[in-house]
């Protein structure tokens, strides 16, 4: 069994101020553009007796909610919900194993891009604007020569990121974020 992979074309800023910022009106747009959402995993969490991802994003955005520890379970799902729903798109796959991860990093070091680093997402941090300019710029100076020396794998998974830094470099103030899940 692998992690999914998924990444967001956010504004990263936004995405980091938003951690227990008691930012109300976030909340509140969050809450409606996902009302239905909501209201379906609140029945789930119901029958299931589990925290809602409503109270993990109250806990998130507001830092408080009526039973911190029990709803901190959710807290990754609180953070991808709200990237999903302030991003500008998203793309996602799986399940990898992390060796995906490596294939990545090497195939961009063989082609000669440090804008941006497949080991940046495994220390929970960001790629951001100008980090996807520079990548995109260094991927488009690539030869088909150069590509063509590089494991079809690698290639792969360098191609399938620097479409999602292509997003990120045509949106000035974005950059991208990223989440594993099992």
């Amino acid at each position: 069994m692998g992690w999914y992979f998924r990444t967001f074309v956010v504004d990263v800023d936004r995405i980091d101020g938003a951690f227990q910022s008691g930012d109300a009106e976030l909340l509140q747009l969050i809450e409606e553009m996902s009302a239905e959402e909501l209201a379906e995993d609140a029945e789930l969490s119901r029958e299931e007796e589990s925290p809602t991802l409503a109270q993990a994003l109250r806990l998130w955005i507001m830092g408080t909610c009526d039973d911190e520890d029990w709803v901190a379970e959710r807290s990754e799902e609180a953070y991808e919900h709200i990237c999903e729903t302030l991003s500008l798109a998203s793309w996602g796959n799986g399940p990898y194993g992390r060796e995906w991860l490596e294939h990545g990093s090497r195939g961009l070091k063989q082609l000669g891009i440090d804008g941006i680093s497949f080991k940046t997402f495994i220390d929970s941090s960001s790629w951001s604007h100008e980090d996807c300019v520079r990548a995109v710029a260094q991927w488009e100076s690539v030869t088909v020569q150069q590509r063509s020396g590089v494991d079809p794998y690698d290639l792969g998974a360098v191609e399938e990121v620097i479409e999602v830094a292509r997003m990120a470099a045509q949106s000035p103030g974005y950059g991208v974020v990223c989440s594993f899940s099992p």
